[in-house]
């Protein structure tokens, strides 16, 4: 188990509950005079909105104007994806690639209709 070694008046940057864990645990840590963060939360910057509003404290912080325009990385990394699935739905004929490979091809359709769920 990763465990962080806290300087004298450092301070934990949140708490933290596991899956399957019934108590809070601390994680991370913020450098004493609060400009340096650290933690082991994977993921922690990919919600659009809290990286948004991370970014948006930060730079008030450092005394800038607010971004112009931030990202939205959710819907730009969602859509060419699911114009690839779309094309290699198309192009392929997965009943059969199920077949040659002993599957059931129901299992792959969504929500029970003779699609993939790339329309």
């Amino acid at each position: 188990m990763i465990s962080t070694a806290y300087p004298e008046g450092a301070c934990t940057f949140s708490a933290i509950q596991r899956k399957g864990s019934q108590g809070w645990i601390e994680d991370g840590a913020v450098s004493l005079n609060g400009q340096v963060i650290g933690t082991y939360i994977h993921g922690l910057f990919d919600d659009d909105n809290f990286r948004h509003a991370f970014v948006n404290a930060a730079r008030a912080a450092c005394e800038l104007s607010s971004p112009g325009a931030c990202a939205h990385v959710d819907r730009e990394r969602d859509e060419p994806l699911n114009r690839l699935a779309k094309q290699v739905s198309q192009s392929l004929d997965l009943e059969e690639i199920a077949a040659w490979l002993g599957l059931d091809p129901k299992r792959f359709y969504c929500q029970g209709r003779k699609s993939y769920g790339y329309e």
